[in-house]
């Protein structure tokens, strides 16, 4: 379990794409009701274990991280190889 803030802007579609979820899952998780309005540091309990995705230009290990708000060190030991970062970071969670 990982417990998500909200950022501005963000939506329950938005963060349940992000975490490669069902929005129906993160509506239950939360008790939220249907058609509920997130509000920028409301709190987020979000279900998953391990997430994969691509690296995109210009990210680093940081900005993953910071994006999914994990510590670095997380991404880091996660991803580290023999020859620098794989072109996919795996989020433990």
């Amino acid at each position: 379990m990982h417990n998500y803030k909200v950022m501005p802007g963000e939506s329950l579609e938005s963060i349940a794409q992000k975490f490669e979820i069902d929005v129906n899952t993160l509506i239950k998780r939360n008790a939220l009701p249907r058609k509920h309005i997130l509000t920028q540091g409301q709190r987020l309990d979000i279900p998953i274990l391990i997430l994969h995705r691509r690296i995109r230009n210009r990210e680093s290990p940081w900005s993953v991280a910071q994006s999914y708000q994990i510590p670095t060190e997380k991404v880091l030991s996660s991803n580290l190889s023999s020859n620098g970062y794989s072109k996919y970071h795996m989020l433990l969670f």
